[in-house]
């Protein structure tokens, strides 16, 4: 599956979009960014040096082009996509990669959803754990694979994916033990 276009919601798959909502976040990137700007207009507009040793207008233009801006576009516009459905759990970020990465059933020993307790990991990679990605909501599956691997996708929607991971996943699915009650059917 290399393109959402050829993927169609059911009641037999599962897909979730997931964006950064962190407001604090989002709140100091436009700080820095307001105050780039700032600085600037304070020098080009009203021509008054800026600070305590003003630089050149073009390189605080250049630094607010460079840095800020495009690191706020980049939260801004990206989103972690998950599909779940009869062929395997595809993941990945747009609009950054195009294509989905891809874990077939047949490489998967089990699946687990988890409650994961710290907030705010968006992405690492550790021997406990193995590769993580993660935007929030408290939940994630946990994959281990055939190869040793694991890996660890977020969720927002636990009780849909629990679902689904009983109808897809069938006997490599092990309903795990959370702070917080799910559904199981």
């Amino acid at each position: 599956m290399s393109s959402i276009k050829s993927f169609r919601k059911t009641t037999t798959n599962f897909y979730e979009k997931q964006k950064f909502n962190n407001v604090l976040l989002f709140s100091m990137l436009i700080i820095v960014e307001a105050l780039f700007i700032y600085a600037s207009m304070e020098q080009l507009v009203a021509n008054k040096p800026w600070g305590l040793k003003p630089t050149n207008t073009f390189l605080i233009i250049a630094a607010t082009a460079l840095i800020p801006t495009p690191v706020l576009i980049g939260f801004y516009l990206a989103r972690f996509e998950t599909i779940i459905n009869e062929d395997g759990i595809f993941y990945r970020w747009a609009p950054f990669t195009k294509k989905y990465k891809m874990i077939d059933w047949t490489s998967v020993v089990e699946v687990s959803i988890i409650d994961v307790t710290s907030a705010g990991l968006t992405w690492r990679f550790s021997s406990k754990y193995g590769e993580v990605q993660y935007l929030g909501g408290g939940f994630g599956i946990q994959i281990k694979m055939k190869s040793g691997r694991r890996r660890i996708i977020g969720t927002r929607k636990p009780e849909e994916i629990n679902r689904i991971l009983i109808r897809m996943a069938g006997p490599k699915y092990q309903p795990a033990t959370t702070k917080r009650s799910l559904e199981y059917d």
